[in-house]
């Protein structure tokens, strides 16, 4: 019940929690909206890695690779 009185974790207000006390009302209403917003953001950070890496497959580590996390073999 502690946590109740805390703000929201996501929009930092502090208003009415849901049941289980770490969102507002409000963002809990909106989740399926900013859940995709951080999943092509996600996306999109993953992609820019992938194409800036330069170094060793990162599941077999026998084959150097430039531009994805891993050789052709592995990703097949």
């Amino acid at each position: 019940m502690q946590d109740r009185n805390e703000p929201c974790w996501l929009c930092k207000r502090e208003t009415r929690k849901t049941l289980y006390g770490y969102m507002c009302w409000e963002c809990q209403e909106t989740r399926h909206i900013w859940e995709a917003h951080v999943a092509a953001i996600v996306a999109a950070d993953y992609e820019r890695k992938a194409a800036a890496y330069d170094g060793m497959c990162q599941s077999c580590a026998l084959v150097r690779v430039k531009g994805d996390f891993e050789c052709e073999t592995c990703r097949i």
